[in-house]
């Protein structure tokens, strides 16, 4: 097994969401456990701070067919951070406002 790091910009990880390319929700992903959005403005405060929301851990399944059968045209799973995704994607969306911002 090959692993391979490398960095993502917060648009970056919003858009392949947006796109459909990155999957925040694969089966094994734990749901969202709070309603509201109290957690998610949490984590964007954090990253407009400039503290940072943490690494988040993706699986490249672009090259996977066994995978691309379950997730097809998807190229990126969640392991770690889904919460944190879907905080970004809806902050993007305008769902949810922080700091008037």
């Amino acid at each position: 097994m090959q692993v391979v790091y490398s960095q993502k910009s917060a648009n970056e990880i919003v858009q392949l969401a947006i796109t459909g390319k990155l999957n925040p929700d694969p089966i094994g992903q734990r749901p969202p456990t709070a309603q509201g959005y109290a957690k998610s403005e949490e984590i964007i405060k954090s990253l407009l701070s400039g503290v940072g929301i943490g690494m988040i851990t993706l699986r490249d399944i672009s090259q996977d067919e066994e995978m691309q059968k379950i997730y097809p045209n998807v190229l990126y799973l969640v392991i770690d951070g889904g919460h944190r995704i879907r905080a970004l994607v809806k902050f993007y969306q305008n769902k949810f406002g922080v700091s008037k911002k």
